[in-house]
């Protein structure tokens, strides 16, 4: 004890934990670690344990959850691995709490601490506290219980292992469905930890119970069966897991309920990531994703339908053998939702899918989705668009993506408009100047004059890239001008078009070459310097900072300089702190 008991942590913590400030005794309470190591771990071990176990039959959930998770942190500060079980017995009334929340951080700290301790502290501390909390009266310590026997299993002796898969097949069979609930739960981290190390035990200790959870009445128990097969996926060995847990799997598809194939349905991406792997397994998994798809309840094909981007990522063998039959239907369901995962997920089925079962295939569902009622759909096959670029080929560009396009141009959705715009640049990557400008370049334009200012502005980010792609000459000729891009800069008109000329200048003067900028970019940021409107001349002010580094200092001199002067003196701030900018880079 320190000789001035003010100072002491021990004491200035029960003093902050009698105040009825509540958020000050939940900050004193997660300072525990630093307490502890104020105390060292002589005291941390006696006088801290004692108080908190007193502390800990007050009413504060909260200061109970900060407690249990700050004492999975102290096993250092209690002095190391042969103190830490001066940890548990807190954490043991802890994890017989009502609230689940201080139960769950109870719990998890104790797996943290586990690992830790020695085989004979194991059998000597551990494995009593388990047989308490799992034969306890109130069902909260039996469903704490289960949730302790996989971190603990490696660690214990042949006996003890024994002892503990008797204890959970018990808590398995509890009365209280809130006990077999959370046995089930955690089954499958169990079941791994038991099959591991001997694969015999899995027909005698586990087999048993993914049968009664699969059978179950609840529904909600059976869907605990799909995390189970999950977690055996890796730990057995395929011929076990196809004649043992495949069938589960198979009648699972079948259920009653919607609600355990849609489980399913959720689980196939992490199935098909470790059972494709082997081809046996693939050849049974995938029908059954197939089957999912054609679900008689839309909820599961939309969930099946979400599934198949991360399906195919997997690598699966023969997805378009198994998927390609089935996806037609997905295109035409009555379900809106479906038809909307099937759109996000085409474009990862034409990188997986060989170019002539894409092509027979896939592209009809994309003729098909492009009309669709809901603009979410058409607005997604755009955005995939280059995936189908990759596996078709250059040709796909004329043949199948441009009509879309072209459809899609005019769309009454603005987002699914502004979706076509900002392919014009990949477009052009993919296209002779001559094809562009005969299929794409008009709608590009036509895009300057939309009445939403995200297309505008992203139009003009995609002519920069054009340009940049196709030279400055050729915007000059087929773009720039007004009669073209420009025809909107008109002073009688809406002040907004003059803007758009000037964003496309900003974007394409470093792109377009010296020549291009002076007599095609040049006069209309000079025009736009005095005009009426403040925002016009702010953003002919933004456009000097990029067109004066492309051009010879005696034109700036002549014919920016005196603009600059005045702008500078504009009345409107803005305009003026943007123009000292530009001429910032005239002085440099």
């Amino acid at each position: 004890m320190s000789s001035d008991g003010d100072l002491d942590p021990l004491r200035l913590l029960e003093e902050d934990l009698k105040d009825d400030d509540y958020e000050q005794a939940i900050a004193s309470v997660k300072r525990l670690t630093t307490i502890a190591l104020a105390l060292g771990p002589e005291r941390s071990r006696t006088d801290l344990m004692t108080y908190l176990m007193t502390y800990c039959g007050q009413d504060n959930d909260e200061a109970h959850t900060a407690v249990a998770q700050q004492l999975g942190l102290m096993a250092d500060l209690v002095g190391g691995p042969p103190h830490v079980p001066c940890l548990l017995p807190v954490l043991e009334k802890l994890a017989g709490e009502e609230e689940c929340v201080v139960r769950d951080a109870a719990v998890q700290s104790m797996n943290k601490l586990s690992p830790v301790l020695s085989k004979a502290h194991t059998k000597e501390t551990f494995l009593p506290l388990i047989k308490r909390l799992a034969s306890g009266d109130w069902f909260t310590m039996r469903v704490s219980a289960c949730g302790l026997f996989t971190d603990c299993y490696a660690n214990c002796e042949n006996n003890v292992q024994e002892e503990l898969r008797n204890m959970f097949r018990t808590l398995c069979n509890d009365d209280t469905p809130m006990v077999r609930k959370a046995a089930y739960k955690s089954l499958g981290r169990f079941s791994s930890a038991v099959v591991r190390p001997s694969q015999a035990r899995f027909k005698t200790d586990i087999f048993p119970i993914l049968e009664k959870i699969s059978e179950d009445d609840v529904d909600s128990m059976r869907m605990h069966a799909i995390g189970v097969c999950c977690e055996l996926a890796e730990s057995l060995s395929p011929g076990e897991y196809a004649d043992s847990v495949m069938p589960v799997l198979e009648a699972l598809q079948d259920d009653a309920s919607w609600k355990v194939r849609k489980g399913l349905a959720e689980a196939m991406p992490e199935l098909c990531a470790k059972l494709c792997k082997e081809e046996m397994l693939g050849n049974k998994i995938m029908p059954i994703f197939a089957r999912l798809l054609k679900d008689k309840e839309a909820e599961v094909r939309a969930a099946s339908a979400k599934s198949l981007a991360p399906v195919c990522s997997t690598g699966a063998k023969n997805v378009e053998t198994h998927l390609a039959p089935v996806l037609g239907g997905l295109a035409t369901d009555q379900s809106q939702n479906v038809r909307s995962e099937l759109s996000k997920a085409l474009g990862d089925l034409f990188d997986v899918f060989p170019k002539d079962v894409a092509q027979k295939t896939l592209m009809p569902i994309l003729q098909q989705l492009k009309d669709d009622d809901a603009f979410e759909v058409r607005n997604n096959i755009i955005n995939d668009l280059d995936k189908v670029t990759k596996c078709l080929g250059p040709n796909a560009i004329t043949t199948a993506i441009l009509p879309i396009l072209i459809d899609l141009s005019k769309d009454q959705k603005w987002r699914v408009r502004m979706a076509v715009v900002e392919k014009a640049a990949y477009i052009a990557q993919h296209l002779e100047p001559a094809k562009f400008e005969k299929k794409m370049l008009k709608i590009v334009i036509d895009c300057l004059s939309d009445h939403v200012y995200s297309i505008r502005e992203k139009c003009c980010e995609q002519i920069g890239k054009i340009v940049e792609k196709f030279s400055g000459e050729w915007a000059k000729e087929h773009l720039f001008g007004r009669d073209k891009a420009f025809k909107i800069y008109d002073k009688t008109t809406n002040y907004l078009h003059r803007m758009t000329c000037l964003h496309i200048i900003i974007q394409c003067a470093a792109v377009s070459g010296p020549a291009v900028v002076h007599e095609q970019l040049l006069p209309y940021v000079i025009e736009a310097a005095s005009d009426e409107v403040p925002n016009v001349r702010l953003a002919a002010a933004k456009a000097m900072s990029v067109v004066i580094p492309q051009l010879k200092a005696a034109v700036v001199k002549e014919k920016l300089c005196p603009l600059l002067k005045d702008l500078m003196a504009d009345s409107d701030a803005d305009v003026a702190y943007f123009s000292r900018e530009a001429n910032k880079v005239v002085e440099n």
